[in-house]
């Protein structure tokens, strides 16, 4: 950390690289990070890129407008797709037998502007969509890890 933020990280605790006992994962990758040396064409550089990358996001961001995510979408964004994207979707992503799951009991009005809208809904996806877009850390009302009830 004091690599990346210099003296202000002297009060962080460094966890990095560090789990619990018996926890399951695939490590993907690390790297040992140093901070670099700069002159004024590398940060000339750096800036040109970052401007090439903005104009691309802008690109992307443009091809979207007008094409909204189905909340049907957006849940298996959330669910199979990660798993696809991390290359596990072979172990978890889904309620499948024979599939890892650790399991939310999500509530779809947890909150009353959540409430309100979701009550309004036409269908099962209209009534999850506002916990997509607002829900927070009170939508979860229990979780089973590992078949066990926390």
């Amino acid at each position: 950390l004091r690599a990346i933020f210099g003296d202000k990280a002297g009060d962080v605790k460094d966890a990095s690289l560090k789990a619990p006992p018996s926890t399951k994962g695939v490590v993907i990758n690390k790297k040992l990070f140093a901070r670099a040396v700069k002159d004024k064409k590398s940060k000339g550089g750096e800036k040109a890129v970052l401007e090439q990358l903005d104009k691309e996001y802008e690109k992307e961001v443009a091809q979207l407008r007008g094409h909204a995510l189905h909340p049907a979408k957006l849940w298996w964004l959330a669910t199979q797709g990660a798993a696809r994207s991390l290359r596990a979707d072979d172990r978890i992503g889904n309620l499948a037998p024979g599939m890892e799951a650790d399991i939310a009991v999500i509530d779809l009005a947890s909150t009353p502007a959540i409430a309100q809208r979701a009550a309004r809904a036409g269908d099962l996806w209209e009534a999850i969509f506002p916990t997509i877009m607002m829900g927070d850390d009170r939508a979860v009302k229990a979780v089973w890890v590992g078949g066990k009830l926390q």
